[in-house]
Formats: C-alpha cells, structure tokens, sequence
C-alpha cells in the first residue's frame, strides 16, 4: 500500500528567503545569500540608448532609428480641468481660464511641464495675449463677431506690445517672442494674412537679433511655436520658409538609413533620395502613431512637433523638377503632412497654393495604365479631398476618384483602405474622412441607379 507520505515530492523551500538567527549563518546559508547579492551584482547593465531620439532643430539628430516606446507616452491622470492651481500674472476671471483649457485641451498631444503656465504667471502681456488669442478664435468659431472681452483684450496686448518693445532688455525675450507667436497664428487662422506676414518679418527680425532659432535651444516648446509660424505663413504665401534657409540636415531624422528604402512602392524607387528619405521618416511616423493610438497612447508633444516640423521644412525646402514625379509626391506629402500638423487640430486653415498644386498634378498624372501609378492617384485624390475638407469644394475630386476606383475594381472601402494604407495613412486620423470621401465619389453613381429602380417600380404600379 502506497502512503500519501511516499508519494509526495520532498518540498522546496523558498531560496531567496533565509530565515537565520542572531547568530553567524551556516556556511551553506552564506553561500546561498553570497551568490543572491553576486547574481543581482554581476548582471549586465543596459548600454546606453544611442538610439535616443535628439533635437532635428538643433542639429543634434544620431539618425538612428528610434524605438516605438519613444515615440509615445502613457495618458496621464487629470483632476478637474487640468488646469494648474498657480497665481497668474493678470486675475482672469473664470469664463477666461476656461476658454483657454478649451483651447488647449483641442491639441491632441501631450505636453508636460508646460513653459506656457510659467509665463501665465510672471508676464500680463503673454496672459493678455493669450486671452486675446483665443476669444478671437472662439468669436470667430461661433460666428458671433468680436466681442467686448476681444477688444479689451486686443487693446491691453497691443499697447503692453508697443511698450514691451522700446525695453531693449525684453524687446527680444522669450515671452515676447511668443506673444508676437500668438499674433501670427491668430491672424492666419481669421483670415488676416497681410497682418500675419507682418509679424512674421517682425519674428523673424526678433529672433535673428537672437541669434537664430538654434540660440532658444534651452527653450524647445518656444522654438517649436516659432517653427509652426513660420511653415504656417511658408505654406499660405506659397513662399520659403524664413527659418533654416543657410542649410538643414536631409538624413532620415526616425527611420534607419540602411531601411530608408524599405517599404517604398516600387514605382517609386526612383525619386530623389532626399524625398524618400523624408517618406522614410513619415512611414515610420504614420506606424508608430498607429500603434500608439491601438494602446490608448499619446505621442509626446515635442517629439510629435519635431518629426513634423523636420519633414514640412525638408519638403518646403527641397528643389525637384516641376511636373516632374518628384514634384506630385512631395506635394502629397506636403498635403498629408500639413493635413496632421496644421490642420488636425480644429483649425481650418486651407492652403490654396498647395491645393491647386496637387490638383494641377493628379490631372495631369500619366503612366495609369499601370495599376501601381492608379493606386497612386487614388492615395493623392484622398489626401486631397481630406485637406480640402474644410471648404468642401472637391467635386473634381469625387469625379476623379470615382473614375480611379472603377480602373482599380474597387467597389467597397474596406479594399480601398488597403491600397491607401500601402502608402501614408494613420488610422485613427484618416480612416474616418477616407470613409467619407468613398462614400461621396461612390454615392455618386449609387444614386442614379437607385432612382431608375424606384421609377421604374412607380411605373409599374
């Protein structure tokens, strides 16, 4: 007979716990605490992170790829409003903090540490400033006109501004560069150009009496600000971009140089190296964001705006052949690119020198005798109508795409996506529009067809 003692398996104790008295361990008790402490000792440490992503803007760029845990963070836990609980510079009174919360809870990007909350609290100009700023943008979202609270707050910015800069120590400070900032984006969202080129040559006078933007390197989120005002004026007056004119790096700044032509259609393989090197760097972009977005993550605020400020100058700056090949991909690129960066956040600012551009280019496409520069043009007609969208004028678009999905037998989204996904696409930004835009040039011929049915049923009655 078969004793469950016997058959029992002689219990382990728990090795890394030792259980001793005041007295000195057994030799084998030391030995087994010694190997613990040497077992934890002699593990490798990690090597450094030289894949760590550095600054494109002060050219201090390793061009080695970055990891996908780089590129996005956790969400953060917010109580109330987010706000911080800090004394500011002018006592807004609550409607005020609130509209600024809006205004900056429409960014769908996180930042920490925000410079922007330092300067609330020690500078009336920028606190002005900022109230301006945004119940212009409020006024003008809601169609109301400009009110009381605008005028008074346009009146304090202005006259503190003219003050600000007969002070020859703050004329050119970091606070004051970023109230003119707020000027310019202000003027380029209402429609105000001429008012928004003028502070821009004044910007651009405050930061080359600076030094240039490299000299705001210990202030990232202020060089970041004045980089997006000046792509945002670059792209409304169809001109170059007053920054980074003397030269920039035209490296791959996320993807690897060995992989740079990877995961590049192959109709495509021929273009000028630099523009691949910057489609490198927006696949790259386009998979991370993709990836960070499916785990409810955010992509960091300074690194989001530093890949997409490297490629909008590489691709504003970089000479190719007009009509060329070349020439209608980068336009795309510059489409999908603004699309994410000047566009995605609630602002409907619409660039016609581009959009014409890319129209001009997909009408005059040749070689669609191959599906390959087919699936090319409807990706281009796409991107197109998704940066259009805020006027809606794209009947050219739904006719052509119309035509492009019937050449390709593409009959449901579902199959279309696929082929845009092929090129540059982020999900959680484009599958909706996209959508949209497939059902619009669809619906088109749907229609027809569903009423010739119903009158022919009618006949029949």
């Amino acid at each position: 007979m078969v004793t469950a003692n016997s058959s029992r398996p002689k219990q382990r104790k728990l090795a890394f716990i030792v259980n001793t008295t005041i007295e000195k361990p057994d030799p084998k008790a030391r030995q087994l605490i010694r190997s613990h402490v040497m077992r934890d000792k002699n593990r490798r440490k990690p090597p450094a992170d030289g894949s760590k992503l550095k600054s494109w803007i002060n050219e201090e760029s390793s061009q080695r790829s970055v990891p996908v845990s780089d590129l996005y963070f956790p969400l953060p836990i917010h109580i109330g409003s987010g706000m911080p609980l800090v004394q500011l510079a002018y006592d807004m009174p609550p409607y005020a903090l609130d509209l600024v919360y809006k205004c900056k809870s429409r960014l769908h990007v996180l930042c920490l540490d925000s410079v922007w909350i330092r300067y609330l609290a020690v500078d009336p100009l920028y606190c002005h400033s900022l109230l301006w700023t945004t119940q212009t943008y409020f006024d003008w979202l809601g169609g109301s006109g400009t009110s009381p609270a605008q005028i008074l707050h346009a009146h304090r910015t202005l006259v503190g501004l003219r003050e600000r800069l007969t002070d020859e120590e703050r004329a050119t400070s970091d606070s004051t560069v970023v109230v003119v900032v707020n000027l310019i984006m202000m003027n380029a969202v209402v429609g105000d150009p001429k008012s928004a080129r003028k502070h821009m040559r004044g910007l651009h006078k405050m930061v080359e009496m600076r030094g240039g933007v490299r000299a705001f390197g210990g202030n990232t989120q202020i060089q970041l600000k004045m980089c997006r005002a000046d792509l945002t004026m670059a792209m409304l007056s169809d001109r170059k971009p007053l920054f980074f004119s003397g030269g920039v790096c035209w490296e791959p700044y996320i993807a690897k140089n060995a992989a740079s032509r990877k995961n590049i259609p192959a109709h495509m393989a021929g273009l000028d190296s630099n523009l691949l090197y910057i489609w490198a760097d927006l696949r790259e972009f386009s998979r991370s964001a993709n990836l960070a977005f499916q785990t409810g993550q955010k992509i960091g605020c300074i690194l989001y705006q530093e890949i997409l400020i490297s490629v909008q100058y590489r691709l504003l700056l970089l000479d190719v052949e007009a009509g060329s090949l070349d020439r209608l991909v980068l336009v795309g690129m510059l489409a999908f690119a603004t699309n994410i960066f000047l566009q995605m956040q609630g602002l409907a600012l619409r660039f016609a020198n581009m959009s014409a551009r890319l129209k001009g280019g997909v009408l005059g496409l040749q070689g669609l005798e191959d599906d390959a520069m087919v699936e090319l043009k409807l990706w281009l007609l796409f991107i197109a109508r998704m940066s259009d969208g805020a006027t809606g004028k794209y009947s050219w678009i739904d006719a052509e795409m119309k035509k492009t999905l019937r050449a390709l037998g593409v009959t449901k989204w579902e199959a279309a996506r696929e082929k845009l996904k092929g090129y540059l696409w982020i999900d959680v930004m484009h599958d909706k529009g996209g959508k949209d835009a497939f059902e619009g040039a669809t619906s088109s011929v749907l229609e027809p067809l569903h009423r010739s049915r119903f009158t022919i049923l009618g006949s029949n009655i």
